[in-house]
C-alpha cells in the first residue's frame, strides 16, 4: 500500500513538475515580498490556507475515524455508497 502511494506521488511530481516549480517560486516570492502580485503567488497562498483546516480536522478527528472506519461494516457501507 505504501508503494502505491509513493508511486502515485512520484507520478504527480513527474507529470506536474512545471506547475510545482511555479507554485514553489510563487510561495517564495510572496513570502519575501510580503504581498501577492501574481497568480502563482495567490495559488501558493491559497493552497497553504486550504491545507491548514484539513490538517487540524484530521488531528482532531483521528481517533473517531480510526475507531469508526476501522471496522469492516462502516467501511463497506462507505465504500459501496461511492461506487454508485
Amino acid at each position: 500500500m505504501i508503494g502505491l502511494h509513493l508511486a502515485t506521488a512520484l507520478a504527480l511530481v513527474v507529470s506536474f513538475w512545471r506547475d510545482w516549480i511555479r507554485v514553489i517560486r510563487g510561495l517564495s516570492t510572496s513570502v519575501t515580498q510580503w504581498r501577492i502580485q501574481t497568480v502563482d503567488q495567490r495559488l501558493a497562498r491559497l493552497i497553504i490556507m486550504a491545507t491548514i483546516p484539513v490538517g487540524v480536522a484530521g488531528i482532531a478527528l483521528d481517533k473517531l475515524f480510526r475507531t469508526t472506519l476501522g471496522r469492516p461494516v462502516p467501511t463497506a457501507i462507505f465504500l459501496s455508497s461511492r461506487c454508485q
